[in-house]
């Protein structure tokens, strides 16, 4: 029998269903005599033959038509799968322009989905109507279309510059049957010639290949032609995307080491940087061994066994062979045990994200710096108007009590004290507010002078000796160092350490209420130490940094109990860094505190000039004149009161006055200049004067008190310097040393 012994059943009922007239052919499979089977087309017909009814059969053999089925089934599944993970948008139409094909990309690019496209005219749906004529155009004049740039309407509205390449499709008798096209983003184009150059190159002598077995496949049947053209398309495909392809093959299923790369795409090559003759043919382990670290080929083998496509992030291709920047791949699933692995480079868009995390954090780091430094500033208002307002209240209020005659002389004195003090305390916050704000402005200037050392730390110890005294704890100076008791005299700004000195100490005798306070000045080396070391209130570690800071303190409640501006450790600090040194606090809570101040040692030899600040009370002379030069009559009032039983006084509201009063009065032999007036500068005054009289002695008499003002009177001429609010004690001095 030349069917299987299993289908002889089968046998019987074709022929059956022949003689009933039910069935021509039998389309089982013949068993040739090597027991191979032979797939035939089998037609039936029944007839006489010698007189006997039998059955005529006339079989064709089948097995290649199957096999090219089979191949074409196999080839289109391979198309239709790398056509719907391509990132390029690839379609067909028929001749009339209508869209019969399109690939899922198109979603990506447009917002339309592929069903919404099919049936439309590509230039209805896609080309603005400048692009239609000239395109349809050279398509109906050359057959194909090369890299034209169109516009891409999107969804939305949105146009997208896009790259066409179209053709005409014809039957095999050369006759058009339809279009096919891609549109290629090209606002990511990136421009690789000699890349092009390889490409091109392989493309023909794949080409060549390709044409050679379509001549072959030509002489079976069209339907190997069919198959060769889905295959070029295909190859186009891969070879033409801008997206990195690697194929591989998954050669044992449950073994995923057996994950063998098949294909590599130029995209990919230039991606990576990997020649495909260097990675083709080995497993992914041996090309890339940092990746089984990462799990990926296991990744990759799942999408084989489970169909399932699968995103990768952000990974660093190859261990052995690392490449810089972050990449996004997705693998999708091939037939025959393969996987296809298209994957961009996102290395820009990975940095432009981290980028606005950073922004964004610096944004948030500077809103709330501001934010801080309102709060601060506006507590600092709040105390400064405190501080002010207190003293001012102690100076109106006893202002007006002292104007009843009956006061009792001991009660007045108590109020004239209760006044000075208010105007000293006044003075100081003035003071320190017209600091701070030289700091910020980045205005401070020094003013080195030769002075004796030893005698300045006297005199600023001296001053707060009494105030200690009255709170009943010990402010004692520690031996001096020989190196400084030999020599005491030291080149620097003497104003700003008498400063720094000052704020130390009343921060000490503010801040201690029982024990003592210690004064040590030491030379180690090209530094002078001085420290302050007291028995007070301490500060908390983790606040001792807080008040160093401006418009800081560490008790920030509105009912302080100690008062004062906050900002006299800020203007310390600063002025010490400002001379080249530093500022170190040491302090425990409920224990005291110890501020360290280094600044540069710079010893001045005995018998240099020196800068005196003990100006000895000299007699007024008899008879001499004084021309006070006020144009504020309040002022003029006060300086006549001190200077009326002493001097002969004359009052110039102006500069022109002055001048001529000069010319007027020659007896005139010392002048007190106020720096502002009205129609003049004082110091070109005094330059005016001394023209006229060399020998007069002018003394600068100003409220402006910033640094270099004094520097600015001498350099004018004046022989001396005062500031507002007047000392009457030092403004006699002065008039007297200058007359």
């Amino acid at each position: 029998m030349i069917y299987q012994p299993e289908r002889h059943e089968d046998v019987d009922r074709c022929l059956e269903e022949n003689l009933t007239g039910k069935r021509s052919h039998c389309p089982l499979p013949l068993l040739s005599k090597k027991g191979e089977l032979l797939y035939v087309e089998t037609k039936l017909s029944h007839g006489i033959w010698n007189g006997s009814e039998v059955i005529f059969s006339v079989g064709k053999d089948i097995t290649e038509k199957l096999k090219t089925e089979e191949l074409l089934k196999r080839s289109e599944e391979k198309y239709r799968k790398i056509f719907e993970n391509i990132q390029d948008i690839f379609y067909q139409s028929d001749l009339t322009g209508r869209i019969t094909e399109i690939s899922p990309s198109i979603e990506r690019y447009s917002g339309y989905k592929p069903e919404e496209l099919i049936g439309m005219k590509i230039e209805d749906v896609y080309l603005n109507p400048g692009d239609r004529g000239e395109l349809l155009k050279v398509l109906s004049e050359k057959g194909e279309i090369e890299d034209y740039i169109v516009n891409l309407r999107t969804k939305d509205n949105r146009l997208v510059h896009v790259s066409a390449n179209i053709h005409l499709l014809f039957d095999s008798e050369g006759k058009p049957t339809g279009v096919e096209g891609s549109l290629r983003d090209v606002s990511e184009r990136i421009a690789a010639q000699e890349k092009l150059r390889e490409s091109e190159q392989l493309l023909r002598k794949q080409n060549e290949e390709y044409a050679a077995l379509n001549e072959e496949l030509k002489k079976r049947n069209d339907e190997i032609l069919r198959i060769n053209k889905e295959l070029q398309q295909a190859s186009d495909i891969f070879m033409n995307i801008r997206t990195g392809l690697h194929i591989y093959h998954l050669e044992n299923v449950d073994d995923d080491s057996t994950l063998r790369m098949i294909a590599v795409n130029p995209a990919a090559e230039r991606l990576t940087g990997i020649a495909a003759g260097d990675v083709v043919g080995k497993t992914l382990d041996e090309n890339f061994p940092g990746l089984r670290a990462k799990g990926i080929p296991a990744d990759y083998a799942n999408v084989v066994r489970t169909k399932i496509s699968k995103q990768f992030e952000d990974i660093t291709y190859g261990d052995n062979r690392v490449i810089d920047g972050a990449f996004s791949f997705n693998a999708f699933p091939l037939p025959d045990n393969c996987v296809g692995i298209s994957f961009e480079n996102v290395t820009e868009q990975v940095r432009a994200s981290e980028a606005i995390i950073e922004s964004n954090r610096q944004l948030k780091s500077a809103k709330e710096k501001a934010e801080e430094s309102d709060r601060l500033k506006s507590a600092f208002l709040a105390n400064m108007s405190h501080e002010i307002r207190t003293p001012m209240n102690g100076i109106v209020g006893f202002s007006v009590m002292l104007a009843d005659p009956t006061l009792p002389k001991d009660t007045r004195d108590a109020y004239i004290k209760i006044v000075n003090s208010s105007c000293d305390q006044l003075l100081h916050i003035v003071n320190d507010i017209i600091d701070i704000s030289r700091i910020e402005a980045g205005q401070i200037d020094l003013t080195e002078s030769t002075f004796d050392l030893i005698e300045l730390i006297d005199e600023v110890i001296s001053f707060y000796e009494l105030a200690a005294k009255e709170k009943g704890i010990g402010l004692i100076k520690e031996p001096i160092p020989e190196i400084l008791s030999d020599n005491p005299l030291v080149r620097s700004d003497r104003t700003k350490i008498r400063q720094v000195l000052d704020n130390l100490l009343s921060n000490a005798v503010k801040f201690t209420h029982s024990g003592r306070i210690s004064f040590r000045c030491s030379v180690p080396g090209d530094f002078i130490l001085v420290e302050i070391e007291d028995t007070g209130i301490g500060i908390e570690k983790e606040l001792q940094g807080v008040v160093f800071e401006r418009f800081r303190q560490v008790e920030t409640s509105f009912s302080r109990q100690y008062g004062g501006t906050g900002l006299g450790l800020s203007i310390t600090k600063a002025y010490i860094e400002k001379m080249g040194g530093d500022l170190q606090l040491t302090s425990e809570l409920g224990r005291g505190s110890v501020f360290s101040v280094r600044l540069p040692y710079k010893p001045v030899k005995n018998g240099e000039k020196t800068e005196r600040r003990d100006l000895k009370r000299a007699e007024l002379k008899k008879g001499i004149t004084v021309l006070v030069v006020e144009d504020e009559e309040i002022n003029w009032l006060y300086l006549n009161e001190i200077l009326k039983k002493s001097v002969t006084t004359i009052n110039a509201v102006n500069g022109k006055q002055a001048m001529d009063f000069i010319k007027k009065y020659p007896e005139i032999s010392v002048v007190l200049m106020d720096i502002k007036l009205p129609d003049i500068n004082g110091l070109e005054l005094t330059g005016m004067m001394k023209e006229l009289n060399s020998n007069l002695k002018i003394i600068a008499q100003t409220a402006f008190a910033l640094a270099g003002d004094r520097e600015k009177a001498f350099e004018a001429g004046c022989s001396g310097y005062i500031t507002k609010p007047v000392d009457k004690e030092e403004l006699l001095k002065l008039i007297a040393l200058n007359s």
